[in-house]
């Protein structure tokens, strides 16, 4: 099921140890901190604030990381977990487990750190990738869902009364909707992965029906509550599913990570069937064959095609639809209360016609009076109902949607004008990094546009900063121009004398990073040396001088992460962790020596940054 052998998580360990040092070198000099130096978590964590300070904010520190809000918020939390437990993690002793999880889960957000921010290059491999380890990813996600399935249908015994609560929870219209999607009787076939982890993870649900799997276990620690711990195992793997759905590879940090995952959630439910405390069976789901693997991810792929991608995060707590409808009442009882009353008026005009009728030989004569005043009565209904749509606010809420900020983001990102458009009729204010996505994709021209004729709306205090900063720079990573909108929105929000001067600081530091980059990569090719040379020397003497030196390692405030520099972190990991056996010391030297001899410094030498830098400038110079 899952390889968690105690040498692996040593190895991992020590692996995302060495990551983090080399992106962390990396990250500082873009957040304006070129000198500073950080030897481990604790270190940049501290420096991370300082940044916050000096930029004005967590916003500003993700602005120029290429994170929104919630990307910096999940950053900084993953990197709290890690830092706390290393800082409780006794060096002369092995790595725990929690302490592993901690690690590849702040390694996982650093890959994805670097998946959005062009400047990075950090190497994030933790091992050789293989289509064996492609496929044991594949099989551990299915089970996993499958697994969640049997679980909660064995909780609600039939498909009658899962229906039945699932309404409940989120609502007919979304249940029906599961319905046309989902295997003749099994409505949670049909459900996101989000979906299905979040009615697990409920806290009602949860206490309800699956706490008794994991009360006893030491598994799931990793947090005090096994309930939050499970909810966040189930988030991660979200992500990857989502990856492995669109038939992407899983990299070898998110490989790692599923498998000890799949260990903590899957291990004491085959502990409770193996008792016969449950029938549902994980290895059962897990051995599955590579034909009914791959044809559970069409399956998912076409799910997608059905119900769009599966964006929303798992929920801790689901919120009662029928607890919703006391609000709803609430709201349209007004109205309620005008139509009974127009509706009892028509009633009365209809009766008193029929009197008229039957008792008067001038029911022509009457007849238009009644007609006058139903014309009279529909005017006012007409009016009714009108009032029910002509205030944006009430518009909004009667399609669904609550009058918050992040609800025009929200609609902003999927190019929705007619919402973007009840918004900003209201007056709702917007911020510029709002419109990151929409500028970098060039898929919602109509829906910036009209952002632009709502210009006085923005209300983000030095908006230019994020504007011109990473997220347009990562697009212009892949194309040879800015798009017509970002054009008009540098040019709009930029104009003026203290944004121009920082674009022109901006090109002015992205020159200098480069010369820098280059005068090390320069002097890195001056000192290469045959391999058999270069062992010769750094084992001299029982290759005591590399051991003090790598004792003392820590980043010396280079913008760069050399091959030596690579050296000396791998061997103190080695001491940290106390692998300083002899032929261990003399691999890692023989590999340095071989890639030093062999291959070009580790050192990006490419002027994409002030290429980029200048495309901005030359629009607002």
């Amino acid at each position: 099921m899952a390889d968690i052998s105690n040498n692996m998580i040593q190895d991992d360990f020590a692996a995302c140890l060495v990551i983090c040092r080399q992106a962390f070198d990396q990250i500082l000099p873009v957040l304006g901190l070129t000198g500073a130096t950080a030897a481990d978590p604790d270190a940049f964590y501290d420096l991370l604030q300082k940044a916050r300070q000096d930029l004005g904010g967590w916003d500003k520190v993700g602005q120029r990381l290429g994170l929104n809000d919630p990307q910096m918020t999940q950053f900084t939390h993953t990197l709290r977990i890690f830092r706390k437990l290393l800082s409780q993690h006794d060096h002369q002793r092995p790595a725990s487990h929690n302490l592993l999880m901690a690690a590849l889960r702040f390694v996982n957000q650093l890959e994805r750190l670097k998946e959005q921010q062009p400047l990075f290059s950090y190497a994030t491999e933790l091992h050789q990738p293989g289509e064996k380890k492609q496929l044991r990813s594949q099989q551990q996600v299915r089970a996993l869902e499958l697994m969640i399935r049997s679980l909660i249908n064995q909780a609600y015994r039939n498909q009658q009364t899962l229906v039945k609560q699932l309404r409940q929870l989120f609502g007919d219209e979304r249940v029906q909707s599961w319905l046309k999607a989902a295997d003749r009787d099994d409505i949670l076939s049909g459900t996101l992965f989000s979906e299905l982890a979040s009615l697990f993870v409920d806290k009602k649900e949860y206490t309800d029906h699956y706490s008794a799997l994991y009360h006893t276990t030491p598994l799931l620690s990793l947090m005090n509550d096994k309930r939050k711990t499970l909810q966040t195992y189930l988030e991660d793997i979200r992500s990857i599913r989502n990856r492995l759905a669109h038939h992407k590879r899983v990299t070898t940090v998110q490989i790692a990570l599923l498998d000890r995952c799949y260990h903590e959630i899957a291990e004491p439910v085959q502990e409770a069937f193996d008792d016969g405390r449950v029938s549902v069976n994980p290895d059962g789901y897990f051995d599955a064959g590579e034909a009914e693997v791959r044809q559970y991810f069409l399956q998912a792929a076409e799910k997608i095609d059905r119900l769009g991608d599966d964006i929303q995060h798992v929920r801790e707590s689901l919120e009662r639809h029928d607890e919703k409808l006391d609000d709803i009442k609430q709201d349209t009882g007004l109205l309620r209360k005008k139509m009974v009353w127009v509706l009892t008026g028509i009633a009365a005009l209809a009766i008193g016609s029929l009197l008229i009728f039957g008792t008067s030989t001038k029911t022509l004569v009457n007849t238009e009076t009644i007609r006058s005043e139903l014309g009279e009565v529909g005017k006012t209904v007409a009016g009714v109902k009108k009032e029910s749509s002509s205030d944006p606010r009430k518009e909004l809420a009667n399609i669904g949607i609550s009058w918050e900020e992040q609800n025009l983001r929200s609609a902003i990102e999927r190019g929705d004008n007619r919402v973007v458009g009840l918004f900003l009729d209201g007056g709702m204010p917007w911020k510029l990094y709002y419109t990151q996505k929409a500028l970098a994709d060039d898929n919602h021209p109509g829906t910036l546009e009209l952002l632009l004729q709502h210009k006085s709306l923005m209300d983000e205090p030095n908006g230019c900063e994020g504007l011109s900063g990473s997220s347009m720079l990562s697009t212009l990573s892949n194309r040879d121009s800015l798009t017509p909108s970002q054009v008009n929105y540098l040019k709009a929000f930029c104009s003026s004398s203290a944004d121009v001067q920082l674009i022109k600081g901006k090109l002015a530091t992205a020159v200098s990073f480069e010369q820098r980059q280059r005068q090390a990569y320069d002097r890195e090719m001056a000192a290469r040396e045959p391999a058999n040379t270069c062992e010769r020397r750094l084992l001299a003497n029982n290759a005591q001088n590399l051991l003090d030196d790598a004792a003392r390692f820590s980043l010396s405030g280079s913008s760069t992460y050399s091959l030596h520099d690579a050296l000396l972190a791998d061997i103190n990991v080695k001491l940290i962790s106390g692998d300083i056996q002899s032929r261990s010391i003399r691999q890692s030297v023989k590999d340095y020596c071989v890639k030093q001899a062999s291959q070009p410094p580790n050192i990006a030498i490419d002027n994409n940054w002030s290429k980029a830098q200048q495309k901005i400038y030359d629009v607002v110079k």
